[in-house]
C-alpha cells in the first residue's frame, strides 16, 4: 500500500517537473526507485529510464500541440548524444552500486546550484551563440546529456534546457518542449543500450509511477505557462539538495 503511494506521488511529482521544466523528473525518480521502492542501483537506472521516455513522449504530445517542439533541432541534439549515451552506458554497468549513488549525489548537488544559480540571475533566451564555436558547444553539449542518460538514467534536461536556450538560440518555451524531445530520444537509446526493461521488477508499481507520470506532465505544461519559472525553479533547487544531502548520506560509506 505504502509503495503504491509512494509511486502515484513520486510519478506526479516527476511528471510535473518534466512538463513545467523540461526535464528534471530522473533526477527524483531515481532515489524514489532506491529508497521509496527498494529497488537496486542499476534496476532504479533503467525504470528511471523507462519513466522519464514516457513521460517525455506525453510532455511532446502536449506542447506539439502548442507549436514549442522544434523538431529538426530536437532531432539533431538527439543524434549528437548517441556516442555519449553509448559510453555512459557501458561505464555504468562496470562501476559499483555505492559509486554510482556517490557520483549521482555530487550530479545532483551541482545541477541544484546551477538551478538557483539560473532562477536568480535569470537567464538570455533567444540569443545564439555565433562563431565557429557554436556547433563546437552544440556537440559537446549533446554528447553530455546522452552520456549522463546511460550513465545515470537522467534525461538531462537541466543541460538541455541552458543549451537550446544559450548555444541554440531557443526562446524558453520552445526549448522546454524541444528538450522533452531530445529526452525522449536519449531514454530510447539508453534503454536498448541497457538491453530493455525485461528484467525489471515489481512491474505494477512502474506502470502507476508512468500514469502518475503522464498525468503530472499534463498537469506541468499548463503550470509552466502560468506560474513564475523564477519561482518554479527555486522550488525545485531546494528539493534536490535535499536529495542529494539524503543520497550522499545513504551512499557515502563514512556518512553511514
Amino acid at each position: 500500500m505504502l509503495a503504491g503511494i509512494i509511486a502515484l506521488i513520486g510519478g506526479l511529482v516527476v511528471g510535473v517537473l518534466m512538463g513545467a521544466l523540461g526535464g528534471g523528473g530522473a533526477i527524483l525518480a531515481i532515489p524514489l526507485f532506491i529508497y521509496g521502492l527498494g529497488f537496486a542501483a542499476h534496476q532504479a537506472t533503467v525504470a528511471a529510464l523507462l519513466i522519464v521516455g514516457i513521460g517525455a513522449l506525453s510532455g511532446v504530445l502536449t506542447h506539439v500541440r502548442a507549436r514549442h517542439v522544434a523538431a529538426p533541432t530536437g532531432l539533431a541534439f538527439g543524434a549528437l548524444g548517441i556516442g555519449g549515451s553509448y559510453l555512459g552506458t557501458r561505464l555504468s554497468a562496470a562501476v559499483d552500486e555505492a559509486v554510482l549513488l556517490t557520483a549521482f549525489a555530487a550530479l545532483v548537488a551541482v545541477v541544484a546550484g546551477l538551478m538557483a544559480h539560473t532562477a536568480w540571475r535569470g537567464r538570455r533566451e533567444g540569443q545564439a551563440t555565433h562563431g565557429p564555436g557554436r556547433w563546437v558547444a552544440i556537440i559537446v553539449s549533446a554528447t553530455t546529456v546522452g552520456f549522463l542518460t546511460g550513465f545515470f538514467g537522467v534525461g538531462g534536461g537541466f543541460a538541455i534546457v541552458p543549451a537550446l536556450t544559450l548555444v541554440v538560440g531557443l526562446e524558453m518555451p520552445l526549448a522546454v518542449g524541444t528538450s522533452l524531445l531530445v529526452i525522449l530520444l536519449n531514454t530510447l537509446i539508453a534503454l536498448l543500450l541497457h538491453g530493455g526493461v525485461g528484467q525489471l521488477p515489481h512491474p505494477g508499481l512502474i506502470a502507476v509511477f508512468a500514469a502518475a507520470t503522464i498525468g503530472g506532465t499534463w498537469l506541468g505544461s499548463a503550470l509552466g505557462s502560468r506560474a513564475s519559472e523564477k519561482t518554479l525553479r527555486l522550488c525545485f533547487a531546494a528539493l534536490l539538495a535535499v536529495v542529494s544531502v539524503y543520497t550522499a548520506a545513504r551512499s557515502i560509506p563514512m556518512l553511514r
